[in-house]
């Protein structure tokens, strides 16, 4: 199989010998190069790059490594892009590598022209060695990309400041797995800077180093005045090392051990402390400076004040001790961070400042303790003990000269105890202390369960089985209380329950008798708690429900909104009082103090709403989207329990506006009258209030449509329910036959009232509604068409009936019909009237282009009340009956 490599190398080989046309200079603008990709950039007219034959040596083309550069242009340059089937790990050669180049004006390639290094310079990328090479030599690790491609490929060239040398690189080149990314160097002893060059161009040096001297430990021999330095890479050449101490340059050093160890010869130093020491060899500098401690050196103590301020002699140094006293003390003598040490093996403490304690009192709660060297440290506290159980006190006084302290005595179990103060782990000697018996309540007991849980302290220890405390109220009620025990092992404490009366209130006074001790102590019930409330069906009673309210309306206060509504409580007992709902109240906050006891937190109360009336005008209601107003208070609460409905002959109703005050809903029945109820949520509190409708009223009236179809006409107006029948009486020109042509109509409601709200209950006054805002529809049609122009509409409601001489338009093609609807959409006014009985009226207008249509009545159908509009030339027809509106209203 023929591969890429072959085709490409038996190109070159081609080129190369079968022309002698050379190809002008390609001049590289830029070298653009990463890990993984190489990029030549060139101007557009200029000759470029095409591919390189890398060599091995100077004659020896390498034929493992067909590659070609992809040339695209952009803009006023060309790009060419590397590509090979091998990895840049493989992208080495000579510096008689070459390249084949070619001109814009033609695609003969120049393989022989050029060497690769002159049409770019590549300079190696992203070099890091695996460290610095260590003065005594060894193995380095160079990794990076473009680090083996002008040069030997087997030798890289190291300069120090005295030579040039020519280091093998480990490994063979022609193997195909070999890395020339990573290549590994064995670099000769030495020391100072290093020059790295990677081609065999000039300029592109690499700048290291041998390691840095490293200080790993200091002996100090003071008897022959000699520093020892241990540590690597201080080479071997005494002429090339420096030493410094605090930056003195050292002048007799001497290298002991190659490249790792120094002698400093001739070195007195007497003050004690931290001493910086550093190495420079040829140039490289130690990192970090060494720092040596010359030591304090303790051989003994000779004398220690027992008092404050004592003086701890320290060979003929004088300190103040850190630690506030106690025995086998250690001592440190600190010069600038540098810690003293002692001599021998042995180290050197001592002993002084041990707390002692003379005497003790106690008065109000408070235990002073009379000593000496009773100061008040962090390691300082005072140790209580008494029957098996130790308690720590960390917070005391102490006075300034510490002959005395005081500290708040805790509470503890038995009335005698032990009292001792401890100072650095010296514990002083030990005195005891007796307190008398102490109460404490833990509970508020609440009003109707009469027990008092007491804690004891101070007891006597441990407690008789057969001694019983008594418990008195007043002057006359004593009750037995339980004999005092423990409440766990561990327990700190006593603690006895005892009974007590029925009662309320805060501060209640008692006398606590145990044995010979008696005390007066107090004790609070418990204050009052609200846990839940409930409502009358009617949502007019509320009955708060809980705990701890007394059965006494003279002692509750209850507050609602701030405002104290205790002479509005009905009933009450401990567990619940009810008072009645005025429409003034609003939800909020309720307080409760009973006997002065008041509530932790309120109550928040939220009030249900409450229904004041149905107002709609007159008891009527539009009977086309029927719209029924409610007004009250509290009509947008939240709560599930208290979400208003009313219900339209037992049939739900949409909600169209609502706020706190009126709710408007609409009901989708169109039967009068309408039996109207209201709940709130469960509870009915309206129940079967009627409704009726308005009458019907005419306010749109346009011409008869007529298409092959058949005819249809949109009849505009007001309360269009209950229609009865429809139809269209056609009369013939040339004699008096009738011909009747019955309407099906279906009637669409307009969707929502007008922008009217109710906030009060009184009766709506006539301009509350604005009818002509939403006009209902009545859509009526039949299959038949009309052939002639003119008719009289026919529309019978329950208990009125309508009659309009109407224009009937020309039949419509179909190409045509979509169009002439828009033809019957202007309107004129004219009023039309109704009345039981038959009645007439007429009225006249000008027009240029028409006659005056008059208005006549005609009998009533099944007794209701006729509107006619006689026949005429207008277009359609607009009937406002405001004037009837009014007065319906």
């Amino acid at each position: 199989m023929i591969t890429l490599k072959t085709i490409l190398f038996l190109n070159f080989l081609v080129s190369f010998v079968s022309t002698d046309y050379k190809v002008g200079h390609p001049l590289v603008l830029e070298v653009i190069r990463n890990e993984t990709s190489l990029i030549l950039k060139y101007s557009k007219n200029n000759p470029y790059v095409t591919s390189v034959v890398m060599y091995k040596d100077k004659t020896n083309p390498r034929t493992d490594f067909p590659n070609y550069f992809n040339c695209s242009l952009i803009g006023e340059y060309r790009y060419c892009e590397f590509h090979s089937e091998l990895p840049f790990s493989r992208f080495w050669g000579s510096y008689y590598s070459r390249a084949c180049v070619t001109d814009v004006s033609n695609t003969i390639e120049d393989c022989t022209s050029y060497l690769f290094s002159e049409i770019a310079f590549i300079n190696e990328y992203n070099v890091i060695f695996s460290r610095l090479p260590p003065t005594s030599g060894g193995d380095i690790i160079i990794n990076g990309t473009f680090i083996r491609l002008f040069s030997n490929p087997n030798l890289i060239d190291f300069y120090t400041y005295e030579e040039h040398l020519k280091l093998a690189v480990k490994g063979n080149f022609s193997d195909p797995s070999f890395n020339c990314n990573s290549i590994t160097v064995t670099v000769p002893p030495g020391c100072g800077p290093l020059a790295v060059f990677f081609s065999d161009l000039s300029g592109g040096e690499t700048m290291i180093s041998y390691a840095h001297p490293i200080i790993s430990s200091i002996v100090h021999d003071s008897s022959k005045q000699i520093i020892t330095i241990n540590g690597d890479n201080f080479f071997t050449d005494n002429g090339k090392i420096k030493v410094f101490f605090d930056n003195v340059y050292q002048n007799n050093i001497n290298i002991t051990i190659n490249h790792t160890q120094i002698q400093v010869k001739d070195f007195n130093r007497v003050d004690p402390g931290p001493m910086s020491i550093a190495v420079v060899v040829l140039d490289v500098y130690i990192e970090k400076n060494y720092i040596h401690c010359f030591r304090a050196i303790i051989t003994s103590i000779t004398s220690v004040s027992n008092e404050i301020g004592g003086i701890v002699t320290i060979k003929e140094c004088k300190l103040d001790p850190s630690e506030s006293g106690g025995k086998n003390l250690s001592v440190d003598v600190n010069f600038n961070g540098c810690n003293s040490m002692s001599s021998g093996s042995s180290v050197v403490t001592f002993t002084y400042n041990i707390p002692t304690l003379s005497s003790t009192s106690y008065s109000n709660g408070i235990v002073t303790l009379i000593g000496k060297n009773l100061g008040n440290y962090d390691d300082s506290f005072i140790q209580l003990y008494s029957n098996g159980i130790y308690t720590k006190v960390n917070k005391f006084n102490s006075s300034p000269d510490e002959k005395s302290l005081s500290f708040i005595l805790p509470h503890l179990r038995c009335k005698s105890f032990n009292v001792s103060f401890n100072i650095d782990g010296i514990t002083s000697n030990a005195l005891s202390i007796s307190e008398s018996i102490l109460t404490n309540v833990l509970n508020k007991p609440s009003v109707s369960n009469g027990t008092l849980y007491i804690e004891l302290y101070y007891t006597d220890c441990p407690i008789s089985s057969t001694s019983t405390p008594t418990i008195t109220f007043g002057n006359s009620l004593i009750n037995q209380c339980s004999i005092p025990s423990l409440q766990s092992s561990i327990s700190e404490y006593y603690q006895t329950t005892c009974s007590i009366p029925y009662g309320t209130g805060t501060n209640r006074q008692f006398t606590f008798k145990y044995n010979s001790n008696t005390l007066n102590d107090k004790f609070s019930y418990s204050p009052p708690k609200v846990e839940s409330r409930s409502f009358s069906n009617d949502k007019t009673i509320i009955t708060i429900n809980g705990n701890n309210f007394g059965d006494s309306k003279s002692l509750i206060q209850v507050y609602f909104n701030g405002n104290d509504i205790s002479s509005n409580i009905l009933s009450l007992n401990n567990n619940q009082f009810t008072f009645k709902i005025l429409k003034s109240y609003e939800s909020g906050p309720i307080n409760i103090s009973v006997d002065g006891n008041n509530m932790k937190s309120s109550f928040y109360l939220i009030l249900p709403p409450i229904i004041n009336d149905i107002i709609n005008k007159d008891n009527k209601t539009l009977s086309c989207g029927s719209f029924i107003t409610v007004s009250g208070n509290n009509l947008l609460t939240n709560e599930k329990e208290f979400k208003v409905k009313v219900l339209a002959n037992n049939q739900d109703t949409t909600i169209i506006r609502q706020n706190e005050n009126v709710l408007i809903v609409k009901s989708y029945i169109n039967e009068s009258p309408l039996n109207v109820s209201v709940f709130i949520g469960n509870d009915l509190l309206v129940s079967n209030l009627k409704l009726t409708y308005l009458e019907p009223i005419i306010t749109v009236v346009p011409n008869i449509r007529n298409n092959k179809d058949g005819i249809s006409i949109i009849i505009g107006g007001i309360s269009l329910s209950n229609i009865i029948n429809s139809s269209l009486t056609l009369s013939s020109n040339d004699n008096d036959n009738k011909n009747i042509i019955p309407l099906k109509c279906n009637l669409e409601c307009s969707q929502s009232p007008n922008d009217t709200y109710y906030n009060n209950n009184t009766k709506l006054s006539s301009n509350e509604f604005d009818i002509t805002k939403y006009t209902d529809r009545l859509s009526c049609h039949s299959n038949t068409i009309a052939n002639e122009t003119s008719g009289v509409l026919n529309l019978q409601f329950t208990s009125t009936s309508f009659h309009y001489d109407v224009k009937i338009d020309e039949i419509e093609s179909s190409s045509s019909s979509s169009s002439s609807s828009s033809s019957s959409s202007s309107s004129s006014s004219s009023s039309s009237s109704s009345s039981s009985s038959s009645s007439s009226s007429s009225s006249s207008s000008s027009s240029t282009t028409s006659s005056s249509p008059s208005l006549s009545s005609s009998s009533s159908l099944s007794g209701g009340k006729s509107c006619k509009l006689s026949s005429g030339t207008v277009t359609d027809i607009t009937i406002g009956c405001i004037a009837a509106l009014i007065a319906i209203f």
